[in-house]
């Protein structure tokens, strides 16, 4: 066991190896926590503009700027009500790399008894993950995406 004095000099050079390490792992991690934080506190930022970027960033300022926007429901729940302990204990998180430096981030909840999957493509913009886009699946239809929302 290192003695006290010989401490600080230990941890400081294990320090940069165990970060080093673990780099790899919180870059990963990045946009799957950012959007994660859309469903641990629904609906607090989920039309924040500086969360987004590209065109998704042009629709959610569209629909802020509308008189009666142009989006009228949640696209992170795919609805306009949602149960938030059913989604909280429902939900499940899957990423993997998309195009261009992207991830993709599938969200799959249950949502009053319905199962739902909405898709996020998320770009590390200004050092942050920003969502790039929002697309959700409908049966039979074309999917919904906010890049295209209010056009």
């Amino acid at each position: 066991m290192p003695t006290p004095a010989l401490f600080p000099r230990f941890a400081s050079a294990l320090l940069p190896l165990l970060l080093g390490a673990a780099a790899p792992a919180l870059a990963a991690d990045g946009a799957l926590d950012a959007v994660r934080a859309f469903y641990t506190e629904p609906l607090a930022d989920e039309r924040d503009p500086a969360l987004f970027t590209g065109a998704a960033r042009e629709t959610i300022e569209k629909d802020l700027s509308a008189e009666s926007g142009c989006i009228g429901f949640s696209f992170v729940f795919n609805g306009q009500d949602f149960d938030e302990a059913e989604v909280a204990r429902t939900l499940k998180l899957a990423e993997e790399p998309g195009a261009d430096g992207a991830q993709a981030v599938t969200a799959r909840f249950d949502n009053f008894g319905q199962p739902q999957e909405v898709v996020w493509t998320m770009r590390q913009t200004e050092g942050a993950w920003k969502v790039a886009d929002v697309t959700i699946a409908f049966e039979g239809d074309d999917d919904w995406t906010l890049s295209t929302a209010c056009d």
